[in-house]
């Protein structure tokens, strides 16, 4: 796996692409990619990148929190009208108070999973010979540009 490849139809990179995670931080130079572990520093491993067989980006849906936020927003909409015939300001009886509270509390959290979704992802690489790399909890704009200068570089 460390193997290090003098590759000479490739013009060498200006500087080196990195993609920073929460459990690791991976650097491509110009014929191999070095793999460090976020948790021990004298973790690394080193990948060259002619072995890379798949690199994607993973981001996860953002429908399951719309749909909270949306079930939590009826769901006051219905408290408000049936419990205080729409007067401003709101005054409900003390019998909705905890329904109330949880269906805000849902859907703050709603709208931070939307937040989260929206801007974290994950990097996948898997390679020909060795077990598949996941950077978790990268920015989607940093695992996407890393991609996209992997992939013209593997070209």
């Amino acid at each position: 796996m460390s193997v290090r490849l003098q590759d000479q139809d490739r013009p060498p990179l200006r500087e080196a692409i990195r993609c920073t995670g929460i459990n690791s931080t991976v650097t491509a130079a110009d014929t191999e990619l070095v793999i460090r572990s976020a948790l021990s520093q004298r973790r690394e491993r080193v990948v060259p990148i002619s072995e890379i067989s798949s690199i994607h980006v993973e981001a996860k849906s953002v429908f399951p929190p719309v749909t909270i936020v949306l079930i939590s927003t009826i769901c006051l909409a219905l408290m408000w009208g049936y419990g205080s015939q729409w007067s401003w300001p709101i005054m409900l009886p003390k019998s909705y108070d905890v329904f109330w509270s949880w269906s805000c509390l849902f859907a703050v959290l709603g709208l931070f999973g939307i937040a989260y979704r929206l801007l974290f992802a994950s990097l996948r690489i898997e390679s020909k010979g060795a077990e598949e790399i996941v950077v978790r909890l990268t920015t989607k704009k940093n695992a996407t540009r890393f991609v996209q200068k992997l992939r013209a570089l593997l070209r």
